[in-house]
């Protein structure tokens, strides 16, 4: 890779747990990008509605105010459009209204061109099919007259770093604006998390995670290391830190690893993903690259906000309730007791939330709720 994209991976990834390197490294993604500036877009009527972007945007916030009240009808259609898309798919203001010759003539192009001499639009999505609506939106000054023709090139390297760092930020954003703080205070998660070095030692556990571990059921640790019951785990992990380390210093492409771990009590098994990580604040180790990692015991899982996981993936009340039913390990019976309904209706019930989040089995959708919502103490 291009040193200026192995850069801006790195300096993606530092930001996870260093909001203030924001600013910086959306500077350094417009550059790869021969932009004038980028932003994230995050869109959701619940509580996590993060806004990154470059510094160009600092000089022209009257105007960009001013043009979401004029034209934000506009802006809708056009992100609406952009998410309709695959993951990473990409959309210029031609493609999204590809009904209209000039559409760089139209009101609203006109005014940010006059405003602020940003004229033609890119728009990527980083969303998956089910979750949180993220994208991120390139301008280009009105001196470039054509997208740059590496730019697919680059939106295919790049895109899956940027979704990835939304995604642990979205992660760590409740914990972050409680405290101002992430890794130092991992503890109010409710979900067991580790900070592992590129040789694999644990630097930083929350309170979860040593509960975890010290059970010895399928994980355990053993001089600072994560060790599992499974031998071949034990290489898949290894690998699996190595290549986030990598990853983190822009070095590699992998963005996550994710893998049950079967446990000898006989209990549900236990969930691990693992994430690039910068420390990009010195907050734990000078110059850590390494990966972040989080574990869901589906024995007994965290307690999740339903309302929100409802919202996200369009679940009616009843399957809500029933949603929420399934997270605290009740039987199909239970919950037909409980609600005064048929055990076929719970099952047709279930399925089709389990349609509706896109994933094939009851764990999976509790791996999904807490992924699209982290659960904080």
């Amino acid at each position: 890779m291009d040193i200026e994209i192995v850069d801006a991976v790195s300096a993606l990834y530092s930001t996870i747990n260093a909001p203030k390197r924001n600013e910086e490294t959306y500077d350094r993604l417009a550059y790869v990008f021969g932009a004038a500036g980028v932003t994230q877009y995050s869109e959701s009527n619940q509580s996590f509605n993060l806004q990154i972007s470059s510094s160009v945007y600092k000089h022209y916030g009257a105007e960009f105010a001013e043009y979401n009240k004029r034209y934000s009808q506009y802006e809708s259609e056009g992100v609406n459009r952009l998410f309709e898309e695959g993951t990473y798919g990409w959309l210029t203001e031609q493609d999204a209204w590809p009904d209209e010759d000039n559409v760089l003539d139209r009101e609203d192009f006109l005014f940010i061109r006059k405003k602020t001499g940003l004229a033609k639009t890119v728009g990527v999505n980083l969303s998956e099919p089910v979750g949180w609506k993220h994208a991120v939106i390139i301008h280009y000054p009105e001196i470039v007259k054509n997208i740059p023709k590496n730019l697919d090139k680059h939106i295919e390297l790049l895109a899956p770093h940027i979704a990835k760092t939304v995604n642990l930020n979205s992660f760590l954003h409740g914990l972050y604006c409680k405290y101002q703080a992430v890794l130092s205070v991992l503890d109010g998660l409710s979900v067991a998390v580790c900070v592992c070095d590129y040789q694999g030692n644990i630097i930083v556990s929350n309170r979860l995670a040593q509960d975890i571990l010290s059970m010895k059921d399928g994980v355990y640790l053993r001089n600072r290391k994560l060790c599992f019951s499974n031998t071949e785990q034990n290489a898949q992990f290894r690998d699996g830190t190595q290549k986030m380390a990598d990853t983190s210093q822009g070095k590699g492409g992998l963005t996550d690893v994710s893998f049950f771990i079967e446990r000898p009590s006989g209990k549900h098994p236990l969930y691990v993903e693992q994430s690039p990580i910068r420390d990009g604040c010195y907050e734990v180790e000078n110059n850590l690259s390494g990966s972040i990692i989080y574990i869901i015991d589906t024995q007994s899982p965290p307690e999740i906000d339903v309302s929100v996981f409802a919202s996200v993936i369009s679940l009616t009340p009843s399957e809500a309730h029933i949603s929420n039913m399934i997270f605290k390990g009740l039987k199909d019976r239970d919950m037909a007791d409980y609600r005064g309904v048929s055990v076929e209706t719970v099952r047709k019930q279930i399925k089709s939330i389990l349609s509706k989040a896109q994933v094939n089995s009851r764990i999976e959708l509790l791996i999904k709720a807490v992924s699209i919502r982290p659960p904080i103490l």
